[in-house]
């Protein structure tokens, strides 16, 4: 019987579907609140919610936002009265679509809301009756519409941070509860008989509150929840807050006696009101509505009454980012040393156990002669009067052995030694084993040291992100959302957007989203728009791509401006040169070159110094460090074949906003520098990546700045020399880079006369200013 998989509802809608479902998602949203907002009354006549509804909504959502506000007044019940909120709400669907291709935010939100219920309400006074009470009312409707857009823009902002309600700023918790207030205002017309459905979800939301948040979350629902119903009914304003404020209060006191407890609290509350507040026929409605409400708050289970509170309530012990970011930075550390102190001692055990595995050519010869010559009866005549010709015909008999040749032995010798066959044949078998011992030793050796490294290399990078999370000086949540908000009004949702400052305090800005939806958007424009939202100018994204994602970065643009130039020469006969190269623009303004060049030359050479570039270049763009990048990358020359593999590397890392260059070098050339007009030569003494297990490499830094050249170039360029190098790159200085770049590697293959040839690279890094 075979399996069927049934697939759930969501995989089997088409994917762009799927992908649209949370923008339809949204705009169902921002139409039901705009219809619930033109329904909320204030003191019976006064409804100018709808419009700021609208004014409040993201661009994209703006039109259901319309059709939902011009649907709530046009069914409203005292329809009448509606037609200038129709008009302000058309006036401010306009201004929306104009103005905010230019700007957004709370300001522009407010200012909209403000200018079109202004418009209308002031219109509709002119046209009816021009008196002073109309016109107050009409300020008065003006004022409301643009306090409710700021309430409904920092709700709508604060509810897409995805935080509990409790953990927000104090503003935008007020926000937040405001128009809550307003939503449920305008459910109290919502009647069955005498209850309203406003009053029953109020009388809840008090009930949850104190059950989970005590005596200060009963109490803060009451309040709010009180007003709001209370604004409804200006006849009866003293009686419905104290109502809520009292009951979520002594509920509060209840709640950790239970439920029921809690529930019969609020009930008794609820009832006194009404008894108190009552004439001659006291009316149970308020009672009622307590009652229906706790039957919902008694019939919900208290797993899913504990999930409510956690959404809606913050927890005062939660660790916040500050504490968790100081707590992975030390563990960052403890764990870099821990991989630093098993890289010291896997090197000091393979040391010793190398002296100890190692067999050389003299302990094969004490061997052969210990096992040979012990029991000889000529032993004593052969190592005490003839000890010179003894030890001669041995060494030749092991350099014959190493070179696979027979032996030229000394005639006394051979007369005087009746086994020296036997020895010859000794030594060329024990030299064998020795041998195949040695080269058995060699790669457990490789293996030892390419774990060595990789322990290095590893503890490196668990620095260089730790130095990188301790960069982030502060972020900026607004400007977060405001960047997300200039993308998803192009119609580009967005995984996730983040705007911060590091220590130097540049503005980075880092978003990431669907790789399709952003493979199409115009970056240019976009990053436009971006700078002026972040008030300052902002150089064109880094690009970095997943399976189906991509991450922009977006800097400040730097002071510094960096020129790349690159000429190379191939040895003569040669189809392959044997250097590679790389240079580029990291995501953090930093210009990088790497030169690599291979052993020899040819192809086996060009494949060494093109693995060895590459994978160096691709472990800095995905934010390694040149230190864990090198001895990652030693690691792997060493396993990449039985073969000796060995490429240098020298790589120049330019920070373009402070100038700070750091020059790596393992095993390579020297590099030039051009500052300020004088000419200078860096060295190396350090061994190539591959050579050697743990092979390391020397950092040298200095500061550059507009003006400024740096030269990188292979062992081809200063094969006849170095000092012509730093003369001729002084006069060179006004050429461009790929100019100076082309012209050396031509004076350097023209001084070439020693008939030895060899490639020939360089590359050139040329500052200037950005202004």
């Amino acid at each position: 019987m075979t399996d069927v998989k049934i697939k759930s509802a969501s995989a089997r809608l088409p994917k762009k579907l799927r992908e649209a479902a949370p923008d339809f998602l949204s705009m169902a949203l921002w139409c039901v609140l705009s219809f619930a907002a033109a329904n909320a009354l204030l003191f019976g006549s006064l409804a100018p919610f709808g419009p700021a509804a609208v004014a409040a909504s993201r661009r994209r959502d703006s039109v259901a936002a319309a059709f939902g506000a011009i649907m709530g007044y046009a069914l409203s019940k005292s329809p009448e009265n509606n037609m200038r909120y129709i008009a302000a709400v058309l006036i401010v669907f306009g201004a929306k679509l104009v103005f905010e291709r230019f700007a957004s935010g709370d300001l522009v939100s407010v200012l909209i809301a403000a200018g079109g219920t202004a418009f209308a309400s002031f219109g509709y006074a002119a046209v009816t009756i021009i008196s002073g009470y109309g016109s107050a009312l009409a300020f008065a409707e003006t004022v409301l519409a643009a306090g409710a857009a700021y309430f409904f823009k920092r709700t709508s902002t604060a509810i897409e941070h995805g935080k509990p309600v409790m953990a927000l700023p104090g503003g935008d918790r007020a926000c937040v509860l405001m128009t809550a207030a307003i939503v449920s205002a305008s459910l109290t017309s919502v009647t069955f008989g005498r209850l309203s459905l406003g009053g029953i979800i109020a009388c809840a939301v008090v009930l949850f509150a104190a059950r989970y948040g005590k005596e200060s979350g009963g109490a803060v629902a009451g309040i709010a929840t009180g007003t709001a119903i209370a604004i409804t009914s200006p006849s009866a304003i003293g009686e419905i807050l104290s109502g809520y404020a009292l009951g979520g209060l002594i509920c509060g006191i209840f709640a950790p006696f239970g439920k029921i407890v809690c529930a019969l609290a609020f009930a008794a509350v609820k009832i006194i009101t009404c008894l108190v507040a009552a004439g001659e026929y006291p009316d149970f409605a308020w009672f009622y509505e307590s009652v229906l409400a706790a039957a919902v708050f008694l019939l919900v289970p208290e797993k899913a009454g504990k999930f409510i509170s956690s959404v809606a309530l913050w927890d005062e012990n939660a660790a916040d980012s500050a504490t968790v970011r100081d707590l992975v930075l030390s563990k960052m550390g403890q764990a870099a040393a821990g991989l630093n102190d098993i890289a010291a001692a896997t090197r000091k055990v393979s040391e010793s156990v190398e002296k100890t595995n190692f067999t050389d050519m003299n302990s094969v010869l004490n061997s052969v002669a210990d096992k040979n010559c012990r029991l000889c009866s000529k032993s004593g005549s052969c190592w005490q009067k003839y000890y010179s010709e003894t030890v001669n015909a041995f060494s030749e008999m092991g350099l014959s052995a190493r070179k696979s040749r027979e032996p030229v032995l000394d005639r006394e010798f051979t007369e005087r030694c009746q086994r020296s066959g036997e020895l010859v044949s000794a030594v060329k078998q024990k030299y064998r084993d020795a041998a195949r011992k040695n080269s058995e030793e060699r790669k457990l050796k490789n293996v030892r040291s390419v774990v060595t490294d990789q322990f290095d290399g590893m503890a490196v990078l668990l620095k260089d992100i730790a130095a990188d999370a301790a960069s982030v000086k502060n972020t900026d949540k607004k400007l977060s959302m405001a960047v997300k908000n200039i993308f998803e009004g192009r119609n580009i949702p967005l995984f996730a957007s983040t705007c911060y400052y590091t220590t130097s305090g540049c503005l980075n800005v880092e978003v990431s989203g669907a790789k399709e939806r952003l493979k199409n958007a115009d970056i240019k424009t976009i990053t436009e728009e971006l700078s002026d939202v972040c008030g300052c100018d902002l150089a064109l994204p880094c690009k970095r791509d997943t399976e189906n994602a991509r991450r922009l970065v977006f800097c400040e643009k730097p002071l510094i401006e960096a020129e790349f130039g690159e000429a190379s020469i191939n040895a003569e006969g040669e189809k392959f040169c044997g250097d590679s190269s790389e240079h580029f623009i990291d995501q953090y303004s930093c210009a990088h070159m790497i030169l690599s060049d291979g052993m020899g030359s040819g192809d086996h050479a060009a494949l060494d110094s093109m693995m060895t570039a590459g994978l160096v270049a691709r472990m800095v763009r995905a934010g390694f460090r040149f230190g864990s990048a090198i001895k990652l990358v030693n690691s792997a020359l060493l396993l990449k074949s039985e073969d000796e593999s060995l490429a240098t590397v020298d790589a120049l890392s330019v920070n373009l906003y402070t100038g700070r260059a750091d020059f790596y070098k393992a095993g390579a050339a020297p590099s030039y520098v051009l500052r300020k007009g004088h000419a200078s030569k860096l060295e190396s003494i350090s061994l190539p990546a591959g050579i050697l297990g743990g092979a390391e490499y020397e950092q040298n830094c200095m500061v550059l700045g507009a003006g400024d050249i740096a030269v990188l170039v292979t062992d081809g360029v200063t094969a006849s020399g170095e000092d012509w190098v730093q003369s001729e790159l002084r006069c060179l200085a006004e050429k461009s880079a790929g100019e100076i770049a082309s012209s050396l590697a031509e004076t350097a293959f023209k001084r070439r006369t020693d008939g030895h040839s060899d490639d020939i690279t360089v590359m050139v890094m040329k500052l200037s200013s950005c202004e």
